[in-house]
């Protein structure tokens, strides 16, 4: 009933409304509604944080992918892995001065192992981690025990002072090794020996170099297991992934591993890995530790949590304060142990579990949005979701605490309060208010009648109230549609004379003539096309032993299959007159083989017509005369006009024609047999006197 009152009533009545029912509903909707838009807006953005994060994890890991596989199918690699691998055997088979062996017991036993100590919670045995092979012993003492260099820098030797060639292979390709890791912010690369395992390169220098993974004493670490699996199932070009896990040469920092293997040929020598550090992850969750500019203030965070629940990210509140962030978990009931732990090594990754629901969600491959209590056991809004790390499934969260997340509604509802008390003095602004929302179906309107001004003619104006504007909407949307059904009639008409065009013109010829003037309509000269005249004999017989019709039946069949075959060899008809059928190539499209393929064109009408014969049981001749020199075209009538060719060219083509006698032939002249005698046989037909003209030199061409 509203629909059908008047502008002028409906103005009234809804200002009457406004006035009784304001006061008390406008600040329960306006409470219910921000809160519903702000936790819809805070949980959008903590959607695309979250997609963003992963969707930059992913790019990443594959950037790294890439790296890694061109890396270890490049030349330089092959060459490098040769040259280590040589020296590295080569010093298998050498012996070594006995204090090389004890000052590298006492490097473990003075400086890696008290390190390392503060890491683990066992006291570590000097003799589990000392190398046992010859070759082992001697790189370890050379790059490590004896490098001038602390723990962790020894990547910056370029080689050992020794004559070994192990030494001079380092001294060539350890800087260059060196400046890709750099770039890449990878922590180690390693070269192995895919048949013994054993590691005769490594960037960084840390214990497990030279070491055995098969049997050595990093034999049970996520490095030994993935250069274990790519042994067993890499072919060329694939690629491995090993998740984190502590890693003790890391001095037990948690490390995942890259690899590919490094083939010669078709064989497979080495495998090339990459230690990918936690850091990087740790950049793209948190942007540099700048959580606030990304727009999750105080207390929101984007962590990893792998398919063991463990983080593979740094928390916020570890990195901002510790102490406080310890005492909560504690209360959540993390283990003293794991806390000792963590705050022993200064980071949440490896060490803290998350059993939360978005966690939990993710995991199981299902998309989380909503409240939770996060691993703190504080109450968050929470967006969770699997992401696919080569192979692992690890759960993607971006969270924030809820008393953060809600306190501008806290805020806004007091807003809310007061201003509902003035929006009894500001009734009289609500006209003014309302007043755009009948303008609203006037600007549409106008619109629409812009649109139609500009040449549019589907232009449809939707308007749902039924008064005066309605109506007017409806005779505007009445005319479009009437205008855009004449437009698209008159559309079709162009095109179906278009159409026609095409059929009865080349194209070329077409295109020229769509929207022509009188003078388009001149001839114009062609230096050189290659004519062809067919004429079909023998349907006057049986014109006269069975019908005209049966006669007409069979041309027309015919004419269609000379039709197929001009278009598969690329020539074009240019007219039928009885049973002499006009051919042309090189008009429309120019073609440099134009007379072969007439050439071609006539042998396959030839065959077009006995094949004929055999299937209707009929005596048909063909005859068949072909020409190749210039020729002069042009649109010949007004009203009811067709193209046509003409000049000598043509009308010696069509004079071979009364040559033939007997079975089917076909007769060129000497410029067609001098272009085509290298690609076609012919055979002399003798001289023939064209009317008017100087005997001329026919030829026949085999069939």
């Amino acid at each position: 009933m509203f629909k059908n009152l008047s502008i002028q009533s409906k103005l009234i009545l809804m200002l009457l409304s406004v006035a009784l029912t304001c006061i008390g509903l406008l600040g329960w909707i306006g409470f219910r509604s921000g809160r519903e838009t702000l936790t819809n807006a805070i949980f959008n953005q903590l959607v695309n944080i979250r997609i963003n994060k992963a969707n930059l994890l992913k790019a990443e890991l594959q950037s790294v992918r890439d790296a890694v596989l061109t890396i270890s199918e490049s030349k330089s690699t092959l060459e490098a892995f040769q040259a280590f691998h040589e020296g590295y055997q080569e010093l298998e088979s050498k012996s070594f001065p006995r204090e090389y062996d004890e000052k590298l017991k006492a490097w473990y036993r003075d400086q890696f192992l008290p390190k390392l100590e503060q890491y683990v919670d066992a006291k570590p045995d000097v003799d589990v981690y000392l190398p046992r092979g010859s070759a082992s012993r001697y790189l370890q003492y050379q790059y490590i025990a004896n490098s001038p260099y602390e723990y962790e820098q020894m990547q910056r030797l370029d080689a050992a002072d020794d004559d070994t060639n192990y030494s001079a292979a380092h001294r060539v390709y350890h800087p260059k090794i060196r400046a890709i890791a750099e770039r890449y912010g990878w922590e180690d690369v390693h070269f192995i020996d895919h048949h013994t395992l054993e590691i005769v390169y490594s960037y960084q220098k840390t214990t497990e170099f030279a070491t055995n993974l098969n049997d050595g004493p990093y034999a049970n670490s996520n490095l030994a297991r993935l250069v274990q699996s790519v042994r067993k199932n890499m072919d060329r070009g694939d690629y491995r992934f090993e998740d984190f896990e502590f890693y003790r040469p890391g001095l037990n920092r948690p490390s995942a591993f890259l690899a590919a293997p490094i083939f010669d040929e078709s064989r497979m020598i080495g495998i090339l890995t990459v230690q990918f550090p936690i850091a990087k992850i740790n950049r793209l969750m948190t942007n540099h530790e700048q959580w606030e500019k990304e727009g999750l203030g105080k207390t929101g965070e984007v962590y990893l949590a792998g398919s063991d629940r463990r983080f593979r990210s740094r928390s916020r509140f570890m990195f901002e304060d510790k102490k406080n962030f310890l005492e909560q978990i504690s209360l959540a009931g993390t283990s003293d142990s794991v806390i000792q732990r963590m705050d022993k090594g200064g980071t949440a990754v490896m060490y803290l579990t998350s059993n939360s629901e978005p966690v939990m969600k993710a995991l199981e491959g299902q998309e989380f949005r909503g409240l939770a209590s996060d691993y703190r056991n504080i109450p968050v809004l929470a967006s969770s979701a699997p992401v696919e790390v080569e192979g692992n499934r690890w759960a993607i969260v971006a969270k924030m605490d809820e008393s953060e997340a809600f306190q501008p509604v806290r805020s806004y509802a007091r807003q809310v309060l007061f201003t509902s008390l003035g929006l009894l003095l500001g009734t009289t602004l609500l006209a003014t208010l309302l007043s755009n929302i009948f303008v609203g179906p006037i600007r549409k309107l106008a619109a629409g009648a812009r649109l139609v001004a500009k040449g549019r003619t589907d232009v449809s104006v939707k308007l749902k109230s039924k008064d005066e504007l309605g109506e007017l909407a409806n005779s505007f949307n009445s005319m479009t549609q009437k205008l855009h059904q004449k437009t698209e009639q008159l559309q079709e008409k162009v095109r179906e004379n278009e159409e026609l065009l095409l059929n009865i013109l080349p194209g070329s010829v077409a295109a020229r003539r769509m929207g022509a003037t009188e003078d388009d309509r001149l001839a114009q000269n062609y230096s050189d096309l290659t004519v062809l005249f067919a004429s079909v004999d023998g349907l006057e017989e049986i014109q006269s032993e069975r019908s005209g019709q049966d006669a007409l039946v069979m041309l027309n069949d015919l004419v269609v299959l000379f039709d197929e075959a001009a278009e598969k060899f690329g020539v074009e008809k240019v007219k039928t007159v009885g049973s002499t059928y006009m051919a042309v190539c090189g008009l429309s499209v120019q073609r440099p083989d134009h007379t072969n393929r007439i050439a071609e064109f006539g042998q396959d009408l030839v065959k077009i017509v006995e094949r004929f014969n055999r299937e209707r049981n009929v005596q048909l001749r063909l005859m068949v005369g072909i020409n190749a020199g210039p020729v002069v075209g042009g649109l010949v009538g007004r009203n009811k006009f067709i193209y046509d060719l003409w000049g000598d060219t043509v009308s010696i083509a069509q004079e071979l024609l009364n040559l033939h006698e007997g079975s089917s032939q076909i007769i060129v002249t000497a410029a067609v047999h001098d272009r085509l005698q290298d690609l076609h046989t012919f055979e002399s037909a003798g001289e023939a006197t064209i009317k008017g003209r100087k005997p001329i030199k026919t030829y026949a061409l085999k069939l």
